[in-house]
Formats: structure tokens, C-alpha cells, sequence
């Protein structure tokens, strides 16, 4: 903020105001999250706070997106905070949803206010691989690689249980025979039996437009022995392309010059 005045030593000068943002209602945990295997029921319990020194009362609630119902809504002591339990029904393949739980409420000042918080919903296979997506190394991200001393560049996945009572062993990563001598990796444990993560690296400049193909991360999960994902890298144009030139003028007909310059005489 900058205050102008008609002080000629000070003409202008600038102040800093800092405030604090205060919810009506904050939830702990933070981001509620329903989470467990493919054809099993979901459940979790979390609770909402108040967070302003406007008291509160609860009006309705409801969730938005039908990927998770309400299963408890009720006061905790002196009713400043809230229990909640959501749950959700079992599905037949892994999916992750989102769903909305809106909080209706008024204010001491007797406004009524809506409040929303993000629900994520995970029905997990039994291992589960995050990212999700595909891994991408892009042209941008590849560039360290055309130096005189190339600087690897990696991307990681981790695997975890996706539910609970699942532990596994990372045995081995298979790379399709188009990534071979492109990809190196190596597995490290983050914690043995229920959390790994796979390396991926690129340690030099490969003059290819792109490679894709499947990497296979083999465990030792009865039902879930094999997690294939889509590897892909971007190099762009191979360095050994001929730069384009710049082309010349045409070239003037003969006695073009010559008749220029009697224009410009005026003959």
C-alpha cells in the first residue's frame, strides 16, 4: 500500500499490512481421504473445527458428486467441533474419484455461509504405483544431457500397499527392448515389505526424436505380480541435422541499376 501526500520530504512512502485468513471450519486432517482395495468398502473419520471466533451454527451438509455418502455428522463437546465419517460403497476396478462435502452454516453475525472441503476417494489396487500417469522426460528437462559433462536426469515411482494387511517384495524392472540402452534403473526399498521406489534415469544424449515403450516392475504380490507403465522420452530433433540458412536476395536484372538511377534524375 503507498500513501501520497503533499509532505515535500516524504511525497510517497509504502506500508506493509499482513493479515491472517480464518476459515469457518477446518478440517484435520487437512485433505479427508477415503482409501483401500477394489471390492472392499471405504470408510474414514475426521473432524471439522472451528477456525474464526464467529461462532457457528450447522445448518445442513451434504456430498456433491455421489462418490461418498455421509455417514455421521454430529457435535463433539460444547459443539465448536465437529465428528464426520464418510464412506463409500465397493467397486469392480481401480478407480480414484473426488467427491465435495458442503457445510452449510450461519454465523454469529447472522449471515448464512457455505463451506466446502475436497474429499478424494481411492479404490486401490493392491499395489499401488504413483505416479499414475505415464513418466515423460520432455526436451526441456534434457537438455543438462548435451553438456560437455552430462548431468543424468531421473524421475521416480514409488509403489506402496494399497490397503491394508499388503505387504510385497520389488523383485525386478523389465524395460520393453525399444528403452533398452536408453533407461538405466534401480530399485531402492524406502520401507522394506510395504514401500519402494523405482529410479529411472537417462545418463546421455541419444540423437532420436522420442522413445516410448512399457517398463514392468515384477513383485511378489500373488494378485498383483506385474505394474506396467508407459515410459516416454523426448529428445526432439537429432543434433546432427543441418541448420537452416538464411535465403539470399534475388538478384537484380542486368541494367536494373542503370535504370534506377535515371529514374532518379528524373530522365
Amino acid at each position: 500500500m503507498t500513501i501520497f501526500s503533499n509532505d515535500p520530504n516524504y511525497p510517497q512512502f509504502p506500508i506493509s499490512l499482513t493479515g491472517d485468513v480464518m476459515e469457518l471450519l477446518e478440517a484435520r486432517p487437512l485433505a479427508p481421504k477415503l482409501q483401500g482395495l477394489v471390492g472392499t468398502p471405504l470408510t474414514t473419520t475426521f473432524t471439522l473445527r472451528e477456525g474464526s471466533w464467529l461462532g457457528i451454527e450447522v445448518l445442513s451438509h451434504e456430498t456433491r458428486l455421489g462418490n461418498a455418502r455421509i455417514e455421521k455428522f454430529e457435535a463433539v463437546g460444547d459443539g465448536g467441533e465437529f465428528q464426520v465419517i464418510l464412506a463409500a460403497d465397493p467397486v469392480d476396478r481401480p478407480a480414484v474419484y473426488r467427491e465435495e462435502l458442503v457445510v452449510k452454516v450461519r454465523t454469529e453475525d447472522g449471515k448464512e455461509r457455505e463451506v466446502s472441503f475436497r474429499i478424494q476417494v481411492e479404490h486401490n489396487p493392491r499395489v499401488v504405483l504413483e505416479p499414475r500417469g505415464n513418466i515423460k522426460f520432455l526436451a526441456n528437462h534434457l537438455q543438462s544431457l548435451r553438456q560437455e559433462k552430462p548431468v543424468p536426469v531421473s524421475r521416480a515411482i514409488t509403489l506402496r500397499p494399497g490397503g491394508e494387511g499388503v505387504t510385497f517384495q520389488v523383485l525386478e524392472v523389465r524395460l520393453d527392448e525399444k528403452l533398452q540402452g536408453i533407461f538405466r534403473t534401480d530399485i531402492q526399498p524406502v520401507n522394506n515389505g510395504s514401500s519402494y521406489r523405482v529410479m529411472i534415469h537417462i545418463d546421455e544424449w541419444h540423437d532420436v526424436p522420442q522413445v516410448l515403450g512399457r517398463l514392468t516392475i515384477i513383485t511378489d504380490d500373488p494378485e498383483n505380480p506385474e505394474n506396467s507403465i508407459w515410459v516416454m522420452a523426448h529428445f526432439g530433433n537429432p543434433t546432427d541435422q543441418p541448420a537452416l540458412t538464411k535465403p539470399s536476395p534475388p538478384k537484380a536484372p542486368p541494367g536494373g541499376a542503370q535504370k534506377d538511377a535515371e529514374k532518379e534524375d528524373g530522365r
